[in-house]
């Protein structure tokens, strides 16, 4: 049985980073800072390029995909779906993918969890806003933000 989780951080209390612009170059090596203790990195796309997905099947990892599908409109293709063991091989492959690849064929959506917690939710992946878990310190939030181009981030009450 497969179990799904909808987007729940920016329900609730989390923090929210924003930017004018995601260089994926560097976004990849920023998350393992970012997500230290994360276990499993999800990654949703429709246009994922052939050899990035050979990344992703390099570093799988066994068990349910646990996000919803984030992808409303598939224009020719399918939505694919990856589960990964996150660790720093994984972010060093994809920060060298994205020497040579758009956003899009990188992937659509991000997640990274701890088990079964989510701790950086991202349906809109380098190129909108993100979401991750209250717990995560606000240094570790303000020096990934500041990878981004103007980045910015602030701590949502979920209220």
């Amino acid at each position: 049985m497969t179990v799904h989780v909808p987007l729940k951080l920016p329900l609730g209390a989390c923090w929210e980073i924003t930017a004018d612009a995601y260089d994926s170059t560097l976004v990849f090596p920023a998350l393992g800072a970012l997500l230290a203790g994360a276990t499993d990195m999800y990654i949703e796309g429709t246009n994922v390029a052939d050899d990035v997905r050979a990344i992703y099947e390099a570093h799988a990892s066994s068990g349910p995909y646990l996000p919803e599908v984030q992808t409303i409109w598939v224009l020719g293709g399918t939505v694919k779906q990856f589960r990964c063991r996150f660790d720093a091989s994984l972010l060093e492959a994809l920060s060298a993918a994205a020497e040579r690849h758009a956003e899009p064929e990188l992937m659509g959506s991000l997640f990274g969890y701890r088990g079964e917690q989510a701790l950086l939710e991202w349906p809109k992946a380098l190129s909108g806003p993100l979401w991750v878990a209250p717990e995560v310190p606000e240094e570790r939030v303000r020096l990934f933000a500041a990878t981004l181009r103007d980045g910015r981030f602030e701590k949502l009450d979920g209220g």
